[in-house]
């Protein structure tokens, strides 16, 4: 007794629409010409389609194992174990970074949970193996806009205990205001926050200035 015929035409599966029956394969299944969103047409066994076994044309298929191939090649980047990391600490409440982050409320833009790609479309190559990713607004999200490679130093001057302070109308963090001055970090905070002395005082006192 034959099987029923199952009449696919004009139903769509994922990318591929079916056209018409054009013969039977070995299997005696129907075989069908499909029409691919790419603009390509091809024929393919009815039952593949039906059960999600195809879902393009094969130069559709053959483009996306290639850019998997290419992405699954990028895994051991440093920018890809960046990547893996700030979702992770966004969204991972099992780890340590997890507070620091995620229950702060703090988020990976939309763009960059899409694709790895986009990534690094928008953050390049990490500048070198001193850099990291690091927020400008340390309350802010992980967006290109807030974002930027940076040095471990560049980065310790932008944690949420250091200071920013303008002076002559320049606004720096206390870190490099004591390194441009030669003063020691820690004691300049001291000066500020124990002593209540005012800044200038605190950043100028016992420095030598030659000439």
């Amino acid at each position: 007794m034959n099987a029923k015929i199952i009449d696919m035409t004009g139903q769509k599966f994922a990318s591929i629409t079916a056209l018409s029956v054009v013969g039977k394969s070995a299997s005696r299944d129907l075989k069908w010409l499909f029409h691919c969103e790419c603009g390509n047409q091809f024929v393919a066994n009815g039952y593949y389609a039906r059960s999600g076994k195809i879902t393009t044309c094969p130069d559709c298929a053959k483009k996306r194992v290639g850019l998997a191939s290419f992405k699954h090649g990028q895994t051991e980047t440093p920018e890809y174990a960046i990547w893996s990391d700030i979702k992770t600490r966004c969204y991972n409440s099992k780890t340590k970074a997890f507070k620091d982050y995620g229950e702060r409320g703090i988020i990976v833009c939309d763009r960059w949970l899409e694709s790895f790609d986009n990534f690094v479309a928008d953050m390049g190559k990490r500048p070198s193996k001193n850099h990291s990713i690091d927020r400008k607004d340390c309350n802010g999200n992980y967006e290109p806009t807030n974002c930027r490679w940076a040095t471990n130093i560049e980065q310790g001057e932008n944690r949420r205990s250091n200071i920013l302070i303008t002076r002559n109308g320049v606004t720096k963090h206390l870190a490099a205001w004591a390194r441009e001055f030669g003063v020691n970090k820690s004691l300049v905070y001291n000066r500020i926050n124990v002593l209540k002395w005012p800044f200038e005082k605190a950043l100028t006192k016992g420095v030598r200035h030659d000439g």
